[in-house]
Parts: C-alpha cells; structure tokens; sequence
C-alpha cells in the first residue's frame, strides 16, 4: 500500500511531537511543494534543503525518510548551500534511509571528510 504525502506528514508531526522538537518549516515545504507536483501531475519529488536542519530534526526525519520508500514520492534530493547545522553523521543516515530514491546529494560547504565519501 502506497503512503500519500498528507499522510507522511502527518506522520512526520507526530514524529516531531514524540521526539520534543518542532516541525521544522523546510521540511514541511519541502512536504507541501512534492504535494503540489503530484496535484498538477507532475513527477513526485522532494527536495530537503539541510542548510536550516539541526540535530534536533534528525530523529523526525530520519522518521520521514525511513517511509520513503513505500510513499508516492518517487525521488529525494538533498543540498545544502551553506554551512550546515547538521551533523554529518546524522546526513549519511538520512541518505540510507532514502535508499532507493535518493536522487541527488549536494553537499557544497559539509566538512566531512574522506570516510565520509566512502561510506
């Protein structure tokens, strides 16, 4: 059964709401403007921006991202532009928990590292 986008963020919310942290609003863009594509039936992708992601997001989207796979979005691309909040750790994670529809990763300014390339 597909999962559809109000649902996810629903899920998402009550997800932030578990784990003590506000909804963040890039993410909740990011949930409506994939919603707006599927209603104009355009292909079904999201884009999250990590620039304004802190830690205290991860566990929500982490949370998002692990039902990727089983909703109606169809591919996930992930940048940041400038220095971001985000652990670097916590990024490899929300990568793999997109697995298969990861589409495009662009971390311009993320001071990770050669492990971090090789995982």
């Amino acid at each position: 059964m597909t999962v559809d986008i109000q649902t996810l963020e629903e899920r998402y919310v009550d997800s932030c709401r578990k784990h003590g942290a506000t909804p963040n609003t890039e993410i909740l863009s990011a949930l409506f403007k994939a919603k707006v594509k599927r209603n104009n039936h355009e292909p079904c992708s999201m884009v999250i921006s990590l620039d304004r992601v802190k830690d205290i997001d991860f566990h929500p989207l982490l949370d998002l991202l692990m039902e990727i796979d089983v909703s109606e979005i169809e591919a996930v691309d992930i940048w940041n532009e400038s220095s971001c909040m985000l652990n670097g750790e916590y990024a490899l994670s929300l990568m793999r928990a997109i697995n298969q529809k990861l589409r495009m990763v662009d971390l311009q300014d993320f001071s990770l590292g050669k492990d971090f390339l090789r995982q």
